[in-house]
């Protein structure tokens, strides 16, 4: 039995946390014990008790906040101190951002430490955050493993293991639990049901689809628009509803908040809008892919190695709301496409994009450092 530690400092159940709880779910416990610190009690904590997976709070302070360095020897000390108790085998860092934590906690430990890098990130940060110290990273896409290119000596250290999901969950539902759903939100069965999901922020260009909307309803009046995910920041509280109010479309659209069973979300969708404007990956597409949904997406960071342009969905530049507007009108009026994409898209999530061959890649790596 080894013993794995994963470090988290966000507790949110964005992306990447909901990547890693796939990863607890599917791992095998019989040959890896695991155990998770976070930085604070949280959803992702919450989810950790409900699962039965053992985990402690020590604070991890943002690293690169001047205001926090007198609060950073301490966090160290108590990491150390907890992977020496649990005789840790393995750090297995779930961003960049706690990344020399585990590093310098490894040091003093021998324990080896997987960096698994959830974000783009600039150049400036390999160093900044002690990725190059690492013992292996991991990468989520080819386009954020580019930023390696002038660390050959890196090389040998990097992995390319798509993000995955679980395709028995993220699976298409009965068209008689759609029909309860849209009936929940006085959606008519003949209308066409745009969706974006994820949360709501500047960085996830929802502006770009609610700017789309009156170019859509002017050539297709029925149809609604439905936004599914929580406000990020305050700063962005408020602005994508007074945006729809100033271009008199908010009676067209339907703000979800966040939901939990996101296949019956997915499932009620003509279409999923991915107007981001910076992706390292794209996991909200693969999980509308998963589910028989073709996808609009903006051709930024690693969203061109989910989304087949022409095959599974659509691709367009970023911030261009005439171009999602004129691919929004042109699926609307070919179900024969909507239907070809989505079942392509269903097909490219269970070859490329399936939970078990991330367990199996990680483990893997898990084995080499081990052996």
């Amino acid at each position: 039995m080894y013993n794995i530690l994963y470090l988290s400092d966000s507790v949110n159940l964005w992306g990447a946390r909901r990547s890693l709880l796939d990863l607890f779910k599917n791992i095998d416990r019989k040959k890896f014990s695991i155990s998770v610190v976070c930085g604070k009690e949280g959803p992702l904590t919450d989810k950790l008790k409900k699962e039965g997976i053992d985990y402690m709070i020590i604070p991890l302070p943002l690293w690169r906040k001047s205001k926090n360095i007198p609060l950073i020897p301490s966090s160290i000390f108590s990491l150390v101190r907890l992977i020496k108790k649990k005789n840790i085998n393995i750090i297995h860092c779930n961003s960049h951002g706690v990344n020399p934590y585990g590093v310098i906690a490894g040091k003093f430990t021998n324990a080896k430490v997987i960096c698994h890098l959830r974000d783009i990130i600039t150049l400036d940060k390999i160093k900044k955050y002690f990725i190059n110290y690492s013992d292996k990273i991991i990468t989520i896409s080819n386009f954020q493993r580019k930023i390696f290119t002038n660390y050959p000596k890196l090389k040998e250290k990097i992995y390319l293991i798509y993000n995955g999901i679980d395709v028995s969950f993220f699976n298409r539902c009965k068209k008689t639990e759609i029909l309860d759903f849209k009936r929940r939100f006085n959606i008519k069965e003949n209308d066409f049901l745009v969706g974006c999901v994820g949360q709501i922020s500047s960085l996830k260009g929802q502006e770009y689809l609610i700017k789309a909307m009156p170019l859509v309803l002017k050539e297709i009046p029925n149809v609604k628009f439905l936004l599914c995910g929580n406000v990020r920041r305050e700063r962005d509280k408020g602005k994508i509803e007074h945006l729809a109010e100033q271009l008199n479309v908010k009676k067209s659209v339907i703000f979800l908040g966040w939901q939990e069973d996101l296949p019956i979300v997915y499932s009620s969708l003509d279409i999923l809008a991915f107007p981001t404007l910076k992706e390292a990956f794209g996991r909200v597409a693969v999980e509308a892919m998963a589910c028989e949904v073709p996808v609009i997406a903006t051709k930024v960071g690693g969203v061109p190695e989910v989304v087949e342009d022409g095959k599974t969905g659509i691709l367009i530049d970023s911030e261009e709301h005439i171009q999602l507007a004129d691919a929004i009108i042109r699926l609307l009026n070919d179900s024969k496409m909507r239907k070809n994409m989505g079942e392509e898209g269903r097909k490219r999530v269970k070859e490329n994009f399936n939970i078990m061959k991330v367990v199996n890649d990680v483990e893997n790596i898990y084995d080499a450092l081990l052996s």
